[in-house]
């Protein structure tokens, strides 16, 4: 069964595919074998939930991390497929996109970061940006009078049934988007990813004890010559998988309940070219998606 909104629900199960092309790629054109990544992600995971014992997989923090991670992406991308039937794809795209900034808002609240006046001009551009945005949604809702004067050719378009409310809804889902961004960077990545090693957002004001610090970073060193770091992106890609997977095993259960109730007709592709349109979103979500991961909001 196929609607627009369930387009959420094959883009993101289709995350489990990303894991496997990322091992096979490794194992065909960089000499790993399949064995050698499972034990790297293993220790990897491992130091990161359970440092306390190397030797057992920490299997249920890691499905929690992964519920976790999966309701984190799940509930902004639904409010922004909401929102796409609202109002204007532009306006979607542009409030979308002011993600990062709010990221980098929450990331100075939560973790009582240093200001960077470079990043505060660009979250001050954005918030104009959003409010323009919002604000012309808002005309818009209040203008309808004005469709009357569409020739017959324009008035066959489509025009957003609630434009305020859709650019409200992607509001929020960016906001929620931004959160996620900076939680994952602070307890799902690695500490050994590159990003976040270099990443001088994560630098705290200096309140912290320096020598405690000190210790502190010899002890992530020499965990460091223990535990191998994993190839580049295989574990954000892992734990994308992680989400494709809840996605595809639990995230169906909502359909038949919409379809039986009525709330939204479900049907199959009538034709080979929607089967490939479907096809290529789920593969380009899914690239997208790993980037995304692997990258989160490097500035």
């Amino acid at each position: 069964m196929l609607i627009k909104s369930s387009f959420y629900y094959i883009v993101h199960s289709s995350f489990a595919l990303i894991f496997p092309l990322h091992a096979l790629y490794l194992i065909f054109f960089h000499g790993y074998s399949a064995a050698s990544l499972r034990d790297i992600l293993r220790l990897a995971i491992t130091d990161h939930l359970a440092p306390q014992d190397l030797s057992k997989f920490p299997l249920y923090p890691f499905l929690r991390l992964a519920s976790i991670c999966t309701l984190g992406i799940t509930i902004p991308a639904l409010l922004w497929f909401a929102a796409i039937a609202l109002t204007s794809v532009s306006d979607v795209t542009a409030i979308w996109n002011t993600n990062a900034f709010f990221a980098y808002v929450i990331a100075v609240k939560l973790f009582g970061l240093a200001w960077e006046p470079r990043r505060l001009l660009a979250v001050v551009l954005a918030t104009l940006g959003v409010i323009a945005v919002v604000y012309g949604g808002s005309l818009a809702d209040t203008s309808e009078e004005s469709n009357a004067h569409l020739s017959r050719a324009d008035a066959s378009v489509t025009q957003p049934s609630a434009p305020l409310v859709g650019d409200l809804l992607t509001l929020v889902a960016s906001i929620g988007s931004g959160l996620y961004q900076v939680l994952y960077k602070k307890y799902a990545a690695l500490s050994t990813d590159p990003d976040v090693v270099s990443d001088v957002l994560y630098e705290q004001l200096p309140h912290e004890d320096p020598v405690h610090t000190d210790l502190t970073s010899l002890n992530a060193a020499a965990r460091t010559n223990v535990v191998p770091t994993p190839p580049f992106g295989l574990h954000a890609d892992f734990l994308t998988c992680a989400i494709g997977l809840i996605t595809f095993f639990f995230l169906w259960i909502p359909i038949p309940f919409l379809e039986y109730f009525g709330a939204e007709p479900f049907s199959l592709p009538s034709n080979l070219m929607t089967v490939l349109v479907i096809a290529g979103i789920s593969l380009s979500g899914m690239v997208f998606n790993a980037g995304y991961m692997v990258s989160d909001w490097n500035a």
